[in-house]
């Protein structure tokens, strides 16, 4: 029996081990992580997928692709739960600067079949509290339990017959029983010796957990403007997130963290107070120089897929079912 093994139990590494399963039924599969499923950075984050992210609202690279991909797995996920774990509720772009209002206006030019340009009054009125901005509305906007999602996929694969490791993987030396081995354990990949040289760089994300002012109506949708802000149930929201990469300390930094997205969020919506702020999660994320995901095989027998940075969401399906289309058992 041929032996597959998947470094990684975040977004990518299960992605990467449903489509293993499926395309190899007959391997033995087996998933490296010290992490309980869930507990890594993939199932810390805040769960925004949408096809417009970036300062200038541009459409991503593959952004049909990876939104259908991932669609797919959300099913696979759902079918293994038995409940929903994402939920379509648009996305609200405010635009605070005369350059967010041109590029705003252009991306709802060109894609005026998904984005609808909101005037600063039609603003305010479906959100009380906001400041007084035009933007533009995302109607393909998603918010996903991430954590829920992770054991969801973990089901669908540990249904097939996944074996789960729960140690930490030091070596590619380690693995030397395996036929092939996938490597997506995000920003630990560059831990590897063997994979040391990679074109990635770590970054630190933080975002915080807030509680929602009594006197607000909680948010019909996400909003995005230089952060984002999105409710975590009826009386909490999460905001965010950092982008830090000269950090000292991968642990949590709630003053860094408050320093730097609250003053963004109060820029488009002022009610959300210091006072309001319960925690914040941090973690670390990898990227590649041209901000695309890493997907390469670096050995006969080893591939690599990592520098998701803050876009796992969007991509992780879709080049999981590249990798392991490419991942050959002779």
């Amino acid at each position: 029996m041929k032996q597959i093994a998947v470094i990684g139990a975040g977004f990518c590494g299960l992605a990467a081990a449903w489509h293993l399963s499926q395309c190899h039924p007959h391997a033995r599969l087996v998933l490296f992580d010290a992490q309980p499923i869930g507990k890594s950075t993939s199932g810390l984050a805040a769960g925004l997928l949408h096809p417009f992210a970036g300062a200038h609202a541009k459409r991503s690279y593959r952004a049909t692709e990876g939104m259908a991909a991932a669609l797919e797995l959300f099913a696979v996920a759902e079918k293994a739960l038995g409940c929903s774990v994402a939920a379509l509720t648009g996305l609200l772009r405010p635009a605070l600067t005369h350059a967010q209002r041109e590029d705003f206006s252009l991306c709802q030019e060109k894609y005026g079949e998904e984005v609808q340009w909101r005037t600063a009054a039609q603003c305010q009125e479906s959100l009380p509290g906001s400041v007084s901005s035009p933007g533009i509305f995302i109607e393909q906007a998603f918010v996903v339990d991430c954590s829920k999602y992770l054991e969801g996929l973990w089901k669908a694969v540990s249904d097939k017959g996944m074996e789960w490791n729960q140690t930490q993987v030091s070596s590619l030396k380690e693995l030397q029983e395996f036929d092939r081995v996938v490597v997506a354990a995000g920003a630990a990949t560059q831990l590897l010796p063997e994979l040391s040289g990679l074109p990635l760089r770590t970054v630190k994300g933080q975002l915080l957990e807030c509680s929602w002012p009594d006197e607000v109506p909680p948010l019909p949708y996400p909003l995005s403007s230089q952060c984002y802000l999105l409710m975590n149930g009826p009386k909490k929201c999460i905001a965010g997130a950092t982008f830090e990469r000269g950090f000292a300390d991968a642990g949590e930094d709630l003053e860094t963290a408050c320093r730097e997205i609250l003053p963004k969020v109060q820029a488009f919506f002022p009610l959300l107070q210091r006072e309001h702020v319960l925690r914040c999660r941090a973690g670390l994320r990898s990227t590649t120089p041209d901000h695309l995901p890493l997907l390469k095989q670096v050995s006969e027998k080893c591939w690599v897929l990592a520098g998701m940075g803050s876009k796992g969401l969007l991509y992780h399906a879709l080049y999981a079912k590249i990798l392991s289309q490419n991942c050959l058992l002779c």
